[in-house]
């Protein structure tokens, strides 16, 4: 309720903004459209959207303008997809680890004045970037430029990495190179199973996707600005 209460209230501060939140069935959808008239905000500018593949999703995803982020459990992939694809995340982090993975991502890309501490800081930095279409165009020049040369989006150097990882893992445990030959993992299972000294948070936390395949969760919701 805290979210949407945020929400709401940066709906009411930006009067042509809308909303885009992902259509999971029709009595969610019921429930936020009654909790928005309930604040003063009127069904139509609450848009809910199909889940999509892929592709079609990160299209789709261009066209909006901020990424609300959620509370406790913030953006993992979705805050990634966000960035790769131009949108400004706002996030406020928090102590549990789930509440911290949008703001490291968002670290990386240059983003700390979007990392919030408060509500009312959430609030009042989505509200003054809603109305700065400047600010807007800067943050979304710089996000896609930086799809080449940011760390999150560099495949190879990640496998380098997590190659690293491993082996430092299997040195430990006492295991020789010739015993873990290169091989496809399917599932995060699989790994855990060929490498049962690995710590289960790198399978879980560490590896975006295993043969192409994301681990992480759907999204959550989204912000987009009228232009």
């Amino acid at each position: 309720e805290p979210v949407f209460d945020a929400w709401c209230g940066i709906l009411q501060a930006v009067p042509n903004a809308v909303l885009w939140l992902l259509r999971w069935n029709a009595n969610v959808q019921t429930a936020l459209e009654r909790a928005a008239a309930e604040r003063g905000i009127g069904a139509g500018r609450l848009r809910f959207v199909p889940l999509l593949g892929a592709d079609e999703h990160l299209q789709r995803l261009v066209c909006g303008d901020l990424y609300l982020d959620a509370w406790p459990c913030n953006a993992h992939t979705t805050a990634g997809e966000a960035l790769w694809a131009g949108v400004p995340p706002v996030t406020l982090v928090g102590a549990p680890f789930a509440q911290r993975v949008a703001a490291s991502l968002m670290h990386t890309a240059g983003l700390d004045d979007l990392i919030c501490d408060d509500v009312e800081q959430y609030v009042q930095t989505v509200v003054a970037l809603a109305k700065d279409t400047s600010r807007r165009a800067t943050l979304r020049e710089r996000l896609i430029a930086q799809r080449d040369t940011n760390p999150l989006f560099d495949g190879q150097r990640f496998a380098r990495d997590i190659e690293a990882l491993f082996n430092v893992e299997r040195y430990e445990s006492g295991l020789q190179l010739s015993d873990l030959e290169r091989k496809t993992y399917e599932t995060p299972e699989a790994v855990i199973a060929a490498f049962p000294h690995v710590r289960r948070s790198v399978i879980n936390y560490g590896v975006p996707s295993f043969s192409g395949r994301s681990i992480s969760g759907l999204i959550f919701a989204r912000a987009f600005q009228n232009s």
